[in-house]
């Protein structure tokens, strides 16, 4: 028991006896302090910092290319977009979307005049990464509001009464009219960012709007400029 009684003291006693290792507990505080100051960093570049909310705004100007039966009546347009994103979690944002498209009628086929829609969307967007390099891809849905404007042309054959053959009467109407639609805009993209809160934006979208008779598609390639705000 004498010796068991000594082993037992040494070995409880030897660790407040000798030293501790040099660099031992205070290298490993000072990686767990570099560690922290490291990730802050991170997180302050990306834009994960402690504000209450963050939000992205920003717009671009988007080229348009009419694809399906509007390929044969409607020529190549351009618009801009208006979009605004709030930080919901550091990769999804919810946001609203507006903006201004136009595309000029083939004088030939259907007559001098402008397809224009005003979109009015919700949209949530999937970041897949948060660094400098952000792609994502974004869903859009809501109200658009499609507005028809063009001269038309029309020929009719009349009888002539006093000489019995028939007249080409030519007459030109104005049409005007529009209606608000359903739609919807997958897109992909990716921001870039070019200064602080600066982020350049490219990207490729579908609108499918539910018109009458057929729905319309159009193809859009847009670049912008998108600013973060935090508070």
């Amino acid at each position: 028991m004498g010796r068991l009684s000594v082993f037992i003291a040494v070995f409880f006693l030897l660790p407040v006896i000798l030293p501790a290792q040099p660099g031992s507990r205070q290298s490993k505080a000072g990686v767990e302090k570099t560690d922290k100051k490291k990730k802050k960093a991170v997180q302050q570049k990306a834009g994960d910092t402690d504000w209450t909310w963050q939000f992205y705004g920003g717009g671009d100007v988007s080229f348009g290319f009419p694809v399906g039966h509007l390929r044969d009546t409607v020529n190549n347009g351009s618009g801009f977009t208006l979009t605004g994103e709030y930080v919901f979690m550091p990769n999804l944002h919810l946001g609203l979307s507006t903006g201004f498209k136009s595309y000029k009628y083939d004088k030939v086929i259907v007559g001098k005049g402008h397809l224009t829609y005003i979109p009015v969307k919700l949209t949530a967007t999937w970041y897949f990464m948060e660094d400098d390099f952000r792609p994502y891809a974004k869903l859009g849905f809501g109200a658009f509001l499609v507005k028809y404007k063009y001269d038309a042309e029309f020929w009719t054959w009349v009888r002539n009464p006093q000489t019995n053959h028939l007249d080409t009467l030519y007459e030109i109407k104005h049409m005007d009219k529009g209606q608000t639609c359903f739609g919807l805009t997958p897109a992909i993209g990716v921001l870039y960012r070019v200064k602080d809160r600066y982020f350049a934006n490219v990207a490729l979208s579908h609108d499918l709007v539910f018109t009458e008779g057929k729905p319309s598609n159009f193809i859009g390639l847009n670049f912008g400029l998108i600013y973060r705000f935090g508070f």
